[in-house]
């Protein structure tokens, strides 16, 4: 096949190239920059303006063709030059930069698509920003590079020269050629292992300035890397402490359930995500901390803000927060508690507050800080642990964690007589009989002898004033009467001087019921306990 050499063209339209190359260079910064601006917009905002299309809107068909365009023209240029003997560094550079941007063109593509249908984490968003910011800043080099050969301006000699005369276009440069089209395999082998041996010999001839670089290269990446984990990301894990308006706050715990602290239903169509907080107020005054904006984000982008109508079934989690005011430099641990929607409770949460707002002309900027959150869900499915009189309860596996308990005896009674000293004044005090008897007269007294030992690292052990709530809170009573199973929750009769004593007031039935069981119902978890 007869072609014919393209290097007079080239030559004689080599600026005009170059113009050309430098319109598309520019327009790929310009394409690029918008790229940065959103995921620049997104690690400051923490969201974005709902797009079906985003990757659509910043990645476009032009873009790869520009790039096509752009490696074409750039490997023309650099045979060019190689024919001529001319110094042709930059065009390979450049050649394998584009190359390289096809790809991320591609990859860029691929993760702006993942907007459209989910949230991304903002540590995520700043990696991909830090890449599209490098990228942006190599093409402004390569475009104003490649102005700066359009325009004829010699940088070395710092004058305008003309590229045409320095190329000496000849007649060898219009002349043909004959192009083998058959098997020339071994050509491009012989190309490529000359291509090694050259890359070799210029390795070991500059080997101190290319172990430099890449050194340099190692080192600005893991700087950018452990930056983005450890100074600039607000995005925490559980257990990691934060500030916000001069709080310092830590997610101690999450838990997701829709039961009672008694494993009653609370509602069949809701389930409640228990938020598990740390609080030090950093102020030298009281101080209430602002709960307002403190919501939860499932990975469906629903919204979820704390509610104060639940806090009594959540005693064994902790102690609501109820906008009290924090004393001065003072650390207490709080809950917040989240309604959510059924078919939301096995998604990803996270935890955001506002940090601060920055207005804007025309807009309001909001950044937030973040905390990945990592749920315990609580089911209605009771395991059941039998037990007798006198044997000791481990509530280890509960939320109970190491509370213990053992019911020692039981009985039934119908009135409680016991004493109790009385002091008139300091050194007048003598003891005074007292009777316990049922508020309703059908009804009889059980008087149950019990060692409750309760863990003090966990939430409920502040949450109770006094002993005699564990059975008021857990405890029902389950009994078998001429063949029918009956069971009710505990009234309690108890004075609160009593000490590792109970009375509750029970039917009159149960004193001839066949069997008597004590059920301590720890959430999700039973324990029957055999009285009778």
């Amino acid at each position: 096949m007869i072609l014919r050499k393209p290097y007079a063209f080239l030559i004689k339209h080599f600026r005009i190239i170059h113009i050309i190359l430098s319109i598309l260079l520019a327009y790929l910064s310009i394409m690029t920059y918008r790229v940065v601006k959103f995921f620049n917009g997104y690690v400051e905002n923490g969201y974005y303006t709902y797009s079906t299309n985003i990757a659509g809107s910043y990645i476009n068909f032009l873009m790869y063709i520009a790039v096509i365009i752009i490696i074409g023209l750039l490997i023309f240029i650099y045979f060019l030059l190689k024919n001529k003997d001319k110094p042709r560094k930059f065009y390979i550079y450049s050649i394998i930069y584009y190359i390289l941007l096809l790809f991320l063109l591609t990859s860029c593509y691929d993760v702006l698509r993942t907007f459209e249908t989910s949230v991304i984490e903002v540590t995520a968003a700043r990696f991909y920003r830090d890449f599209a910011v490098i990228s942006f800043v190599l093409q402004i080099i390569f475009t104003i590079y490649m102005s700066i050969r359009a325009s004829g301006f010699n940088i070395k000699k710092f004058n305008f020269k003309a590229d045409l005369a320095d190329l000496e276009l000849t007649e060898k440069d219009n002349e043909e050629f004959e192009l083998a089209v058959g098997d020339q395999s071994y050509k491009i082998k012989r190309s490529l292992r000359r291509s090694l041996r050259e890359f070799k010999y210029y390795f070991l001839e500059n080997k101190f300035i290319v172990v430099c670089m890449l050194i340099i290269a190692i080192g600005i990446t893991l700087t950018i890397f452990y930056l983005n984990q450890n100074v600039y990301s607000n995005v925490y894990s559980e257990n990691q402490t934060f500030n916000v308006n001069n709080f310092r706050l830590k997610v101690t715990s999450t838990y997701i359930t829709n039961l009672k602290y008694n494993g009653e239903v609370l509602n069949k169509d809701k389930y409640y995500l228990i938020l598990g907080l740390n609080i030090k107020n950093n102020l030298a005054q009281k101080s209430t901390l602002d709960i307002s904006d403190f919501k939860i984000v499932a990975s469906n982008n629903k919204f979820y803000y704390p509610t104060q109508s639940k806090n009594e079934h959540f005693v064994d989690l902790g102690i609501p927060y109820t906008k009290e005011e924090i004393d001065k430099n003072a650390e207490v641990d709080r809950i917040l508690i989240y309604e959510i929607a059924k078919e939301d409770i096995n998604l990803n949460f996270t935890f955001r507050i506002v940090n601060s707002i920055n207005y804007k002309v025309g807009e309001i900027v909001a950044k937030y800080t973040e905390t990945r959150l990592d749920p315990i869900i609580i089911a209605n499915e009771n395991q059941i642990n039998k037990f007798n009189k006198n044997e000791e309860i481990d509530f280890n596996g509960s939320l109970l964690n190491n509370s213990k308990l053992t019911i020692i005896n039981n009985q039934i009674l119908n009135i409680y007589t016991y004493d109790e000293e009385v002091c008139s004044t300091k050194n007048n005090c003598f003891n005074k009989t007292l009777f316990i008897t049922p508020k309703n007269p059908e009804n009889r007294l059980m008087l149950m002898e019990y060692d409750l030992i309760l863990d003090e690292t966990i939430p409920y052990y502040y949450n109770i004033k006094n002993n005699k709530y564990f059975f008021i809170n857990f405890m029902t009573i389950k009994y078998i009467i001429n063949g029918n199973e009956k069971s009710f929750k505990v009234i309690d009769r108890t004075p609160n001087n009593f000490k590792d004593k109970v009375v509750i007031e029970i039917p009159y039935e149960v004193s001839n019921a066949s069997a008597i069981n004590a059920i301590i119902n720890i959430r999700n978890i039973k324990y029957d306990i055999k009285l009778k």
